[in-house]
């Protein structure tokens, strides 16, 4: 508008209108709307209109229509003007005189003189600054009017201002925002100075805040941009972007959200406490602790005040352990309050000081009670307030605690340990005991609430105390509990939230997983329940994932519920193979392992959990962590509770896991359920073995059509790019050429700008050319990072924890390192571990970048080599140097002392120690099958014999962790296999590890240890075993048939076997000790075939060069030749004998068919062609009144019936009745010897000796029936003296047998109760000892007479699979029980059915599954039923064959009779007349 355009004429033209319109006119004054004062969106578009309409039901909103100036268009015809004329046709305004302006309001000059205010010319200049000046007020949360001041410039008419003012509130839309935020504008004057005048009304109860979107707009014909799902509020005069850690994030949200105004956790009105007024202590408190985002956490608590509101935030903070002094907690205090909120979240475990310890997860809270807890009484001391008491009695039982805490948070994380105040002040003294218990261990940040000062004495000086010792670890807040617990529950509420109350599993009925039993699943693994448990994603985070994804990371399941079958990974033709593999083994019903076997960078993961998301919706699948804490037993009782879920099949994905204890959950799974196992396997070698069922190769490159889908989906993916799809097409190209290219290779070139190439991609980022000195040697720390994560990735498939990097990043011992404080370039080539139990868990990204990066750090960045599964060799003469270097960093960070950092040691044994092979069976045939050492030792250039490369390399490792036990065994056998001449310091290294294992126990009993100490104890005896193994062979060879280094000469055989027999002695005790600290489970053919080696290398020595003459040579002239020879070793060779066939026939019993090593097949040839050849001679061998003779007379009458020369002999082979008695004879010779007060030999032993007896008293060659009293008897002898599992199992059975009586005999009462008490109190805790305790090892049979009535199952459970029937019974020989099902029979995978037992007046339980029975519905509870009885460790008795039993009419009178399935005919009750079965007698 012109500057001629005077006030007056506007006057006139403003009068004239009046006469014409009598209506009110806008201004831009205050009164500005002629309605009520109100806030609207200024509109000056139909667009603007439709939307304002739409939204004209919204709180403090009203649309209003803009209108045309009609005195404008009146005074156009005028005043022909030109500007005012374009802009009175092409713009909405109103024309305002700057006299007519009301001046600026008294309660507005103050907030404009502290303002700090910009011209409107900035604002049009920076439209996108006025947007974030406008929606941070309306979030920042406040009950005050918000304002935006604007300085207009001096014109006579502010028409044209007034318009722009206008234009820029309409770019506040939902195109660039979420929503739009209420304005409303005012003009004023302020002296000469004009201003425009934004204000926002409170947003109280708005429900949420205004959030930018990732969009592009345009004002005035230029492009502006917001950043994408930003929160802005204000600061101290500023605009602030939140970030998810802020402390005011979460008290926006709760500003907006109406319910939070309105009640607490206890029901009683509140109110938010503004950003604005928020206690500063709080936000210290949250910064000290990192908002419990960041490092992990434990609480210490006593008593607090009833008057704390808010105590249920304790639920939502993911404490690892809770210790709580409050004996009273869980019926009144803080226990109270949180149990139920905390057990849905988390797997809580409860205990006291008395407990045995809890594995440490993520997932997990140890609410642990140091001073007992009030509901169990034995925890409690007497004199609860006597301190020192108190401190020595549960000292040593709270260092298992501590010790684990220390174990889980060296070198992974920091730990910060909360200490409330108690209210009863005198609760600080333990506490305070505790806290220096802690310090001696782990020393953690302190963080001390203090609500108010110590009031007592106590307090005061504990507090003293407390300050003085923690010095500058201790933060002390003082605060107001309940403030600070509100501000607790706003922040972590949305984090912490549980939806619903259960999950579902696939099933046709409905089968739910309660919030509490996923809580305890999800510590070992991720179920795949059929809703998203995971909630809503946002399109960043999926975004984010994708991005990890297409550069080598895995996908979250998350990711899959979000996206299904359209995520962005590619099929692979292998697929469904695997697939219909898996569904094969579904469909038998049978346990099975396929393993998918893939190369490096291959997609293996992927392709699995591919697989595993297809079955998801059709059964129950899981995929397991690795790493947990819970024992092997722990888990497997997880998983049998998640299969009894469906009662069907479960499949589990394992990936990455190691072999050996993939094998090991396998067989432990096997007698629980039926689980399919998806293990994948890096198989970074060529492979050599065709598929089949139960093995999947999944190669590196990829096919023809793999290469098409990989083209078009990164192609979708990268549309903007023309470029990068010429690129894969050229890739897809060449592959249709039949030429070779990697999956990795097509990752890159689509999500890696200007790829050329991994060897310039890696050279570009890793910038090593910069360096000063270009060998590794001088490294830069961020490079030194890639290099060992590459290392240890590379070599040992392992991740490594931020935390553990903390030094070469600068950061301090207190600071938490996760991955997001890795900066470009580390960025570009790290992912996060997703397969780990533990989160902070990183690698690199990919196979391939892992193995340039260690080629351009060790061989130089010049030349490109032609890559292939190994290092080049110029980067291997480094190698050694590198991880030297890698070890001592490592050991730095853990001060020396392994036993405290069990993460690092971990990364360390996988990377320089692991082997990859099946077992770890050490025998010379599979040594020459199967690496001798890890992958990266054999890859150090190192010559031979000496290989001192290789052993610098091992010996720093234990000059760097001197205490671990492990890394000495190992150094011991590298000694033994690798270095000639040097036995002696392998027999020192193997001597040292023992004393530090042996030291680790504490003096503990062997059943007390921990399974990874077991582990420890099994490897290091096995080890030194092998060892002296290894000596004698030099003079006897390692097998059958071997031809030994050294021939023995007839006049040195004395000399000889002098030295060689103590050596066997020593190495039979040794392998003797490994199986007796093997785990159960964990059992495998080396603890048995090290014993049976050296004891044949030893009879197979006699047997060649032991010759007096023609007639007395070899092992029978040797066992007979004169006492006064001096020969040493007869007995050792005598018990030989019998000790090898009792070890032969334990490992048969406790090792699975498939886990049967060939050596062992191998070992009984040799056995066989050592003994049975000579069986008749050694009868001649003098006998003495001796439990070794009577072992040998034993097992030469066995010998005679050996099938074939490969197959062991068994008393079910044997056919002579004179054999079997003489054999049961025997054996009970050996049962007289046994001294008063024990055995003097191997329990183990024995214990066999007595199952073997009592199957040879039930020989279908033995003729003689024993009463069951009699074999009651000895069998009770059999307990007393060995209290073992099997000694107990057949006390239950025949105190059963007697209870139940039979047709001849009335059950004893005394008998069965005697049974039923034994089952509750001894055999349920014995079966953990036991290989399939659920395997039905006993029947119930059809003969009355004695103990023939127990009809044995399969002895030797590794050659039976079969768990669930009776395959391999002749049913005819089992009696037919009859009962009544229990009710409420309401559980597919666990009823009851009650005995019938005649006169007996004892309830019995028979345990039965009705889902195997098909009768698992209420509507079977209290039929009758008929089936065979079982005795299992498990269960006690079993019901199997169940079914309902028929009924049918009597003709001579109204009664009925039930008929057993192998009945022909009943008899009457009531008539005594006999009932014959058939079709028209039959009730239906």
């Amino acid at each position: 508008m012109s500057s001629s355009f005077s006030g007056e004429s506007f006057k006139r033209v403003r009068k004239r209108k009046s006469k014409v319109n009598r209506r009110k006119t806008f201004t831009c004054s205050k009164d500005f709307d002629v309605r009520p004062k109100s806030y609207s969106y200024p509109h000056s578009s139909k667009e603007n209109k439709l939307n304002d309409d739409a939204n004209e039901s919204k709180p403090f909103s009203e649309s209003v229509e803009s209108r045309r100036c009609k005195s404008c268009e009146d005074f156009s015809t005028h005043i022909k003007r030109k500007r005012h004329r374009k802009a009175c046709l092409t713009n909405d305004f109103l024309s305002v005189s700057k006299e007519s302006l009301k001046a600026l309001p008294n309660k507005l000059i103050d907030i404009w003189t502290a303002a700090k205010d910009k011209d409107l010319g900035f604002y049009l200049e920076n439209p996108d600054s006025f947007i974030l000046d406008v929606i941070s007020r309306w979030n920042t949360p406040t009950t005050e009017e918000k304002s935006i001041f604007m300085k207009l410039s001096e014109i006579d008419s502010i028409g044209v201002n007034n318009k722009n003012v206008s234009t820029l509130l309409n770019i506040l839309s939902e195109n660039i925002l979420n929503y739009r935020p209420p304005v409303k504008y005012d003009i004023y004057r302020h002296g000469k100075t004009l201003l425009a005048h934004v204000s926002l009304p409170s947003s109280r109860c708005w429900k949420k805040p205004v959030i930018t979107k990732d969009k592009t707009f345009k004002f005035r014909s230029n492009e502006y941009r917001l950043g994408k799902d930003e929160l802005w509020y204000r600061d101290k005069g500023d605009n602030v972007k939140c970030t998810f850690n802020d402390s005011v994030v979460s008290n926006i949200y709760r500003w907006f959200d109406q319910s939070v105004h309105e009640i607490d956790d206890k029901g009683e009105h509140t109110s938010i406490r503004l950003a604005t007024e928020a206690n500063s202590s709080n936000n210290e408190f949250l910064s000290a602790v990192n908002s419990f985002s960041k490092g992990h956490f434990v609480l210490l608590c006593g008593d607090i005040a009833d008057d704390v509101k808010y105590k249920n935030v304790i639920s939502f903070i993911p404490w690892l352990y809770v210790f709580d002094f409050d004996v009273y907690s869980r019926d009144k205090g803080l226990l109270n309050v949180n149990e139920h909120s905390l057990d849905a979240k988390r797997s809580l475990h409860l205990c006291t000081w008395k407990d045995a310890t809890f594995g440490i997860s993520e997932e997990s809270t140890v609410w642990m009670f140091p001073r007992g807890r009030r509901d169990d009484a034995s925890s409690r001391l007497q004199n609860e307030n006597d301190v020192r008491l108190w401190n020595r009695t549960v000292r040593e039982r709270m260092k298992g605690h501590i010790d684990q805490l220390q174990r889980f948070v060296k070198c992974y994380t920091v730990l910060t340990m909360v200490i409330i105040w108690p209210q009863t002040e005198s609760l600080i003294q333990y506490m305070h005991k505790f806290i220096e218990l802690v310090d001696e261990a782990i020393e953690p940040r302190v963080v001390l609430l203090l609500p108010q000062d110590p009031k007592s004495e106590i307090g005061k000086s504990s507090l003293r105390v407390i300050k003085e010792t923690q010095k500058e670890n201790l933060e002390v807040f003082n605060l107001n509990l309940s403030d600070l617990f509100q501000e607790l529950r706003s922040r972590l509420y949305q984090k912490s939230e549980v939806t619903g109350t259960s999950f579902s599993l696939p099933d046709q009925q409905e089968c739910k997983v309660t919030m509490r039993e996923a809580a305890w699943l999800r510590e070992d693994m991720d179920i795949l329940y059929l809703e998203n448990q995971y909630g809503k994603t946002d399109v960043k985070t999926l975004a984010k994932e994708r991005d990890q994804f297409y550069r080598g990371g895995s996908i979250h399941w998350f990711a899959w519920y979000e996206c299904g079958n359209d995520l962005w990974d590619v099929e692979r033709d292998i697929k469904h193979q695997l697939l219909n593999n898996i569904q094969q083994a579904i469909s038998k019903n049978k346990c099975e392992v396929i393993t998918l076997y893939h190369a490096p960078g291959s997609g293996g993961t992927t392709l699995a959990q591919r697989v595993v998301w297809e079955l998801h919706e059709s059964i129950a699948c899981a995929h397991v962590k690795l790493h947990s804490a819970s024992s092997v037993t722990e888990f497997s009782r997880r998983v049998e509770h998640f299969s009894e879920k469906t009662h069907k099949p479960i499949v589990l994905l394992i990936d990455g896991e190691e072999e050996s204890k993939v094998n090991h959950l396998a067989r432990s799974l096997r007698s629980r359920c039926v689980v399919i196992i998806l293990y994948v396997k890096r198989f970074p070698y060529e492979f050599k073995e065709k598929g089949s069922r139960t093995k999947v190769w999944l190669k590196g490159i990829v096919s023809k059509t793999e290469a098409k889908n990989l083209a078009l989906k990164f192609g979708d993916r990268c549309s903007k790019d023309p470029k990068v799809i010429k690129q894969l097409n050229n890739l897809s190209k060449d592959v249709q050429e039949n030429h070779h290219h990697f999956m990795y290779e097509f990752g890159m070139t689509a999500f890696t700008h200007d790829f050329k190439g991994v060897h310039s991609y890696v050279k570009g980022y890793l910038q090593l050319d910069d360096n000063e000195t270009k060998t590794f040697k001088g490294l830069k720390n961020w490079q030194k990072i890639l290099g060992y994560l590459s290392l240890v990735y590379f070599y040992g498939q392992a991740s490594i924890p931020c935390q553990f990097f903390a030094k070469l990043l600068g950061f301090k011992a207190t600071d938490v390192v996760d991955i997001d404080d890795f900066r470009h370039p580390i960025s570009d080539f790290i992912v996060k571990d997703k397969n780990e139990s533990r989160k902070g868990y990183i690698r690199i990204c990919h196979h391939i970048i892992a193995q340039e990066i260690l080629e351009q750090i060790l061989g130089g960045t010049t030349n490109e080599h032609e890559r292939g599964p190994e290092l080049s060799k110029a980067a291997k003469s480094n190698l050694a140097e590198f991880c030297k270097d890698f070890i001592e960093y490592a050991s730095d960070w853990t001060d020396k002392t392994a036993s405290g950092c069990s993460t690092i040691v971990h990364v360390l044994t996988r990377t320089f120690i692991f082997r990859d092979n099946r077992d770890m069976c050490e025998n010379a045939e599979q040594i020459r099958k199967k690496p001798v050492l890890s992958r990266i030792i054999i890859d150090i250039p190192s010559r031979h014999p000496l290989y001192t490369d290789r052993l610098q390399v091992l010996e720093r490792l234990t000059t760097a962790f001197p205490d671990d036990p492990n890394f000495q065994a190992h150094l011991g056998r590298f000694y033994a296999y690798c270095r000639p001449g040097d036995e002696h310091k392998a027999e020192e290294c193997l001597e040292r590890a023992l004393c530090l294992a042996i030291k680790q126990t504490e003096d503990k009993d062997l059943n007390e240890l921990e399974e990874r100490l077991k582990l420890t104890l099994m490897h290091i005896y096995h080890m030194y075993g092998t060892v002296m193994q290894k000596k004698i062979a030099i003079y006897t060879g390692q097998g059958y048939n071997d031809v030994p280094d050294k021939e023995t000469k007839k006049s040195d055989f004395k000399s000889r076997l002098e030295i060689l027999i103590p050596l066997a002695q020593a190495s039979c005790d040794h392998f003797q000790k490994c199986r007796e600290c093997t785990p159960v489970g964990r059992e495998n053919c080396f603890g048995y075939i090290g014993e049976i080696t050296v004891r044949l290398q030893i009879c197979d020595f006699i047997q060649r060069n032991f010759e007096v003459s023609n007639t007395a040579h070899g092992i029978p002239g040797f066992l007979k030749s004169p006492d006064d020879t001096g020969l040493p070793g007869k007995h050792f060779v005598k018990s030989s004998i019998s000790v090898v066939d009792n070890l032969f026939m334990e490992c048969y019993n406790v090792i699975e068919e498939e886990e049967i090593d060939q050596s062992i097949v191998n070992a009984v040839l040799w056995f066989n062609h050592l003994f049975k050849k000579n069986s008749v001679n050694l009868k001649q061998v003098p006998k003495t009144e001796d439990i070794c003779s009577y072992r040998l007379q034993i097992a030469v009458r066995k010998m005679k019936y050996s099938p074939k020369k490969r197959d062991y002999t068994l008393l079910e082979n044997i056919n002579n009745k004179k054999d079997i008695e003489d054999i049961v004879s025997l054996y009970e010779d050996i049962f007289r010897n046994i001294p008063f007060d024990g055995p003097r030999e191997s329990k183990r032993i024995l214990d066999r000796d007595y199952q073997e007896w009592l199957f040879a008293i039930r020989h279908k060659c033995f003729q003689e029936v024993y009463p069951t009293e009699e074999v009651l008897h000895k069998v009770r002898t059999w307990n007393s003296q060995l209290r073992t599992p099997m000694a107990k199992f057949y006390l239950f059975i025949l105190t059963s047998l007697l209870g139940f009586g039979s047709r001849e005999e009335s059950g004893k009462t005394d008998m069965l109760l005697e049974a039923q008490q034994m089952y509750k109190d001894d055999l349920r805790k014995a079966g953990k000892f036991l290989l399939k305790p659920k395997y039905p090892r006993e029947w119930l049979g059809k003969d009355t007479n004695g103990i023939k009535r127990l009809l044995p199952g399969t002895r030797f459970l590794g050659l039976n699979m079969e768990d669930r029937d009776t395959k391999g019974m002749n049913q005819a020989d089992l009696v037919i029980c009859k009962g009544t099902i229990v009710h409420p029979n309401n559980k597919k995978g666990a009823g009851f059915i009650w005995l019938d037992l005649g006169d007996v007046n004892v309830p019995v339980k028979v345990f039965y599954i009705p889902n195997v029975a098909n009768l698992a519905s209420t509507h079977y509870s209290d039929k009758r039923v008929e089936f065979v009885l079982a005795f299992t460790v498990e269960n006690g008795y079993e019901a199997y064959s169940v079914k309902l039993l028929k009924k049918y009419g009597c003709t001579g009178c109204d009664g009925t009779v039930e008929i057993t399935s192998t009945e022909d005919f009943g008899t009457c009750s009531k008539c005594r007349s006999r009932v014959q079965k058939d079709d028209m007698t039959m009730i239906t």
